[in-house]
């Protein structure tokens, strides 16, 4: 999305699940929206946990990333083993929020092997909504 997308989710939603996209120039002098976002300037920033972002919005992080099966828009290939890799890795974290997102066109399987290989570690899941109102 861009900036003003953003902006508009935000008071259409108040809450977001997903790898959010920041813009350089959107908070000239730190008073975001004011500025003009500068799509060249675009990056994302990763969190571990709930943040309000600039844009005024809960978001819910995407912390582990994407099945993706193929290398695909200049990433790599992605299985369960990375996301698995992930989440051992994010265990550092205290009241973090490990979440994926996964593609259904790609099956059963992948999914059943990231679930089960999550659980094995301790984790539970639980909806998205009840970690923002938490």
């Amino acid at each position: 999305m861009s900036a003003a997308d953003y902006t508009v989710s935000q008071q259409e939603f108040g809450v977001r699940y997903d790898r959010g996209l920041y813009f350089g120039g959107w908070c000239p002098n730190g008073a975001c929206g004011t500025g003009t976002a500068d799509l060249a300037k675009m990056s994302r920033q990763y969190f571990p946990y709930l943040i309000r972002d600039i844009y005024g919005s809960v978001a819910v992080p995407e912390s582990l990333g994407d099945i993706e099966p193929m290398p695909f828009n200049t990433n790599p290939a992605r299985l369960p083993a990375d996301i698995l890799a992930n989440v051992k890795g994010l265990t550092v974290i205290r009241d973090g929020v490990q979440s994926f997102f996964y593609h259904p066109y790609l099956g059963r399987s992948y999914l059943r092997d990231v679930v089960i290989g999550i659980k094995a570690l301790g984790y539970q899941f639980v909806p998205a909504a009840t970690v923002a109102a938490g």
